[in-house]
């Protein structure tokens, strides 16, 4: 049998039994749902600062440095999205870190954040404001560690990583568009004095602010677990290689996730 008709059988069976080409169940993400996720993903509690932000850079600088970073933010995004499948095997990526041991090999990933010091407003307090501020602009469009997440659940074909690209632009310009209606609005209302939490600088209804404070823990909530879902998988790692370690010495085979002889524990 040629070797194309067997790639065709493959196919055909995997099709018939809905999974992917890696055996995965198959997935059904299109356009849409992947802007959704992005959308979702970026537009955070870092909003809350951005009427500080503009406050600190102001009307010309301000909007400037927010489309820069939009295009910064959109640029890496298109590079991330190549990084899906490995370009030597065609392998998918599953998660952020997976692509990045796949494209660069095992490297550091640090991440630099700035302590403020001292009291003062002066000249030097101003500079470094307006680098926070920077700071908190480029904090607010930051999705990386779940770009390839989300780029996972779209069905091909078409590619994913054409898709991925499309839903990318989308989600940018809409995350854009509403970050400068919060950050300019917010610094048209409160000026130099705004805050650097925006529902601090109003004083009523209260019910209002406490449903709105309500939605951002709930926010934190969803955020904390998809963050924590990175280091668990880092952690069930150890595990597994741990238990492997242990079945190499004793000899003991898994029992319903345990170790132990033969015969002990019921299958």
């Amino acid at each position: 049998m040629a070797l194309r008709e067997i790639e065709n059988l493959e196919a055909s069976t995997l099709a018939h039994l809905e999974l992917d080409d890696d055996g995965r169940p198959r997935r059904t993400g299109t356009l849409w749902s992947a802007s959704a996720h992005i959308i979702t993903a970026v537009i955070g509690s870092g909003v809350l600062s951005l009427a500080w932000t503009m406050a600190q850079l102001g009307w010309l600088i301000g909007p400037l440095a927010l489309f820069v970073f939009s295009l910064i933010t959109l640029f890496t995004s298109r590079l991330l999205a190549d990084c899906y499948r490995s370009a030597d095997s065609g392998k998918r990526n599953y998660n952020y870190m997976s692509a990045i041991k796949s494209n660069l090999g095992n490297v550091g990933i640090t991440s630099m954040t700035g302590t403020e010091i001292g009291n003062d407003l002066s000249k030097t307090d101003k500079v470094w404001n307006a680098f926070q501020a920077l700071g908190n602009m480029a904090f607010a469009y930051s999705y990386a560690m779940v770009l390839i997440e989300i780029q996972d659940t779209l069905k091909s074909p078409p590619a994913e990583n054409k898709v991925m690209k499309k839903a990318t632009l989308m989600g940018v310009i809409t995350t854009t568009v509403f970050y400068m209606l919060c950050g300019f609005f917010g610094y048209a209302a409160f000026g130099n004095k705004a805050p650097g939490n925006l529902l601090t600088g109003f004083y009523g209804p209260f019910w209002l602010i406490n449903i709105a404070n309500v939605c951002i823990v709930v926010h934190l909530l969803g955020a904390y677990q998809v963050d924590l879902e990175n280091h668990i998988r880092d952690l069930e790692h150890e595990l597994s290689d741990v238990d492997a370690f242990l079945q190499r010495q004793t000899g003991f085979p898994r029992r319903g996730g345990l170790l132990a002889p033969d015969g002990l524990l019921p299958n």
